[in-house]
């Protein structure tokens, strides 16, 4: 699953996370982590929409403070994040999203927030996913989950290939 390489004459060893992951990975786990959060919202009670609010509040708060740092902004979308994968509650996506809070894709949170322009970016793309769930908008869920892991994907080769921005 890309959590160990093989390098020639050396043998196996944990696998960097200053790569990007590959085009495909991204892809699929967009796709699934957009139908997670589209289930979120179709299986969400109201208390549940409330918690979930918060929690992107917080990540909201933090992306667009100038001051902000990126881990913990890296910590709060993990949160909120797991959240809603929790409300989901699907084995199938668990199946293929459950990994990416704990490692994957997740470990590439911070390359994909390192600069102020980036961290506004994304907390934009949080108030566009806590409002689809305020609206009870499953298809905006989705579709903010799918763009939320390609911008990701986008700035962090924009990172390798231009250095960092600011």
């Amino acid at each position: 699953k890309g959590w160990i390489e093989l390098v020639p004459r050396i043998g196996a060893r944990v696998a960097r996370l200053d790569a990007p992951p590959t085009l495909e990975s991204v892809l699929i786990s967009g796709a699934m982590l957009g139908l997670a959060y589209r289930f979120a919202v179709m299986k969400a009670t109201e208390e549940e929409v409330s918690r979930f609010f918060e929690l992107a509040a917080r990540v909201i708060t933090i992306g667009r403070d100038p001051d902000g740092e990126a881990e913990a902004m890296a910590q709060a979308i993990l949160e909120a994040g797991n959240y809603a994968i929790g409300i989901a509650d699907n084995r199938r996506i668990d199946d293929v999203v459950g990994p990416v809070p704990q490692g994957a894709l997740s470990g590439y949170i911070p390359l994909g927030i390192r600069s102020r322009r980036a961290a506004e970016e994304v907390a934009g793309l949080w108030a566009d996913l806590a409002m689809a769930f305020r609206l009870r908008d499953p298809e905006a869920a989705e579709r903010v989950g799918r763009q939320m892991t390609l911008s990701s994907y986008r700035r962090i080769l924009d990172h390798q290939l231009n250095g960092p921005s600011v």
